[in-house]
This record gives C-alpha cells, structure tokens and sequence, in this order.
C-alpha cells in the first residue's frame, strides 16, 4: 500500500520520496505538510532511525531484497522503546543510479554511515534474507578492522555460495503452490470470507508485480543503457539488481558466532537445515526456529515472537552472556 501510495505521489507532484519518509511523518497531515515545503527534497542516506531512543545499544538491520525498511516498524516498536533500532535501506530508492550492485559494496557503503554515527563498537547487526548476507559481510569487515561484534542476528536469510538454485517447471509449480499454503497461514482473521479476500487482494498485488516486471525487462531490452529512464517502480528494479546480488555472494569465513532466525518451514528447494551457513561462522551457528510460515514473520502476532527472540539474544550480548556453542549448532 505505501510503495502504491508514494508512486501516486510521484505522478501527481513529480517528486520522488523514499518509503522511509513514512517514520518522519507517519500521518497523512504530516506528509502533506512534507509536500506542500516547496524545494523541499528528503536527504537521501542509507541510515534510517526507525526507533532511535533509548539506553541500550543500537541495533543495525539491513534491508531485504526489495531494498525498503518500512518492514521493520512493528519489529521495532515490539522490541521495546528502550531498544533503538536503525534500517539500512538500498541505495537508488531515491530515483537516483547510484545503486550498488554486490553484497561487498552494500557492505562498504553501509558501514561507512554506520561508523559515522558509532565510531566504535560493540556493534550489534542483523538483517532479512539478503540483508542477512549483507551484515555477515558487514561482520567481516569490522572484525578485520579490529572491532568487536557482539551480535550477528540474521532473519530468514540464505547463503547460497554463488551458486543459484535451478527449477524445473515441476518445482516451480510447486513453489507456487507452497507460497499460496504459507500465505493461507498469515491470513489475520480465520474464515472463508476472510481468507477469500485476501487472497484476491494478494492475486491483484501479484499480477500487478510481474507485469512490472515484464515491463522492466521489456524497457531493459530496447535500451541503449539498460539501467537508465526505467518507468516501472524503483523497488521492482532494484529487487532484480539485490537478487543478483544475492546469488553471486561467496561469504568467506566468520571468526565470530552467527544467529539465524528461521520459519518453522520453508520452500521445498531450501533444503539445508542450517541455510547454508554451516561452515560460515567458525565461532558457532545458533538456528532460532520460529513456529511462523514465511511471509508471516513480520505480520501480527509474528512478529511479536520474532521481536521477543532478538530481545533475548541482544540482552545476551549487552551482558556478555552469550550460550557457549557445544557442537556445529545449536537448535533451539
């Protein structure tokens, strides 16, 4: 709804305004009065302070692949006011091109805004599926650069060695069909009128992305410079470019302790218990698993035990309390 309401915006006003503007001004009078502010334009950084109050430690989360971190509000808000929390949004949101096209240069770009806030650690990060290999890749740097990491904390993320999964038209069927049952499982309110409502919202929603992004693609192909004067939404094309992104990474290997927080199931071709990370953190890797469905690890009341899990292990790196790992993982 608010990618559809900021690119109404966009036609009406001609201005571009990033979704985050929504945690400056979270009501319509307010980002009313935002637009009305002529030459006004939202100063662009990755840095987003969803919830920036508070005694404890901050914690950083990186964007998913569809680069926004409006996904993070209720997260934030159930963590807790004492715990501030700040998103990490991609680049080139903004309308420009000046987006970054590998896990190592999100990373890089990152930190430096990170740094400029908190110069030193302990430093506390986290991040959604390629967020999650973005902070891991953020881990890296600061431990090489001699600060300490006192939590790497990634949600639902995957690390496929530069190796992209392949689908027969078989297991694409079969993906369809697992997001429509995991889907089923987010509906708020059980009941047949219910669940049939949602669905053709989420059916619209659906078909409206892929004809975006057969657009994008169409637009790309004619193009003399195919990153340049792409009509469609700036969150579909970035989300190919994060994808890319994704898939290429080859993480080296993290001398320090990895917590992945994962639904309970997960699509059939993910088969790998530990997500890939198994040899990635010579430290130990603790697998959270959630009684969620994916696409309903953010929604209410989801993300109630989501937040409930990154309080328990921030509270156990602000005091040091961090369980020692026995084996190859912990399962909890």
């Amino acid at each position: 709804v608010a990618v559809r309401l900021f690119s109404e915006m966009r036609k009406l006003f001609g201005r571009s305004f990033p979704l985050s503007v929504l945690f400056q001004a979270p009501t319509v009078e307010k980002l009313a009065d935002m637009i009305r502010k002529g030459g006004w334009s939202p100063q662009w950084t990755s840095l987003v302070p969803i919830q920036p109050g508070g005694s404890k430690p901050p914690f950083f989360c990186v964007h998913g692949g569809g680069g926004n971190v409006l996904i993070y509000r209720e997260l934030a808000r159930h963590l807790g006011e004492d715990y501030p929390f700040y998103g990490l949004q991609a680049r080139g949101l903004d309308e420009n091109d000046d987006y970054l096209t590998t896990v190592e240069a999100m990373a890089e770009s990152y930190l430096r805004e990170i740094r400029e806030l908190q110069p030193e650690g302990p430093y506390y990060l986290g991040g959604f599926c390629m967020g999650g290999q973005v902070a891991f890749e953020m881990a890296q740097r600061l431990v090489r650069d001699g600060e300490q990491v006192n939590l790497l904390f990634a949600i639902d993320a995957h690390n496929f060695n530069g190796i992209p999964p392949r689908f027969t038209l078989s297991e694409k069927v079969g993906n369809l069909e697992q997001k429509i049952v995991f889907h089923s499982s987010a509906v708020p309110h059980p009941g047949i009128k219910s669940r049939i409502i949602y669905f053709a919202e989420k059916s619209k929603i659906a078909l409206r992305r892929e004809i975006e992004r057969w657009h994008i693609k169409i637009v790309h192909l004619f193009k003399l410079n195919p990153h340049r004067d792409v009509l469609g939404p700036r969150e579909e094309f970035l989300a190919e470019i994060n994808d890319r992104a994704l898939l290429a990474y080859v993480p080296g290997v993290y001398p320090g302790k990895m917590t992945v927080c994962k639904p309970r199931r997960k699509y059939a071709f993910l088969r790998d218990p530990l997500n890939g990370w198994g040899e990635a953190a010579a430290g130990g890797l603790d697998i959270i698993e959630l009684p969620v469905h994916p696409g309903g690890i953010f929604a209410k009341p989801f993300v109630q035990i989501l937040a409930d899990r990154l309080r328990e292990n921030l509270d156990q790196a602000f005091s040091g309390q961090a369980e020692p790992v026995e084996s190859e993982f912990v399962l909890k």
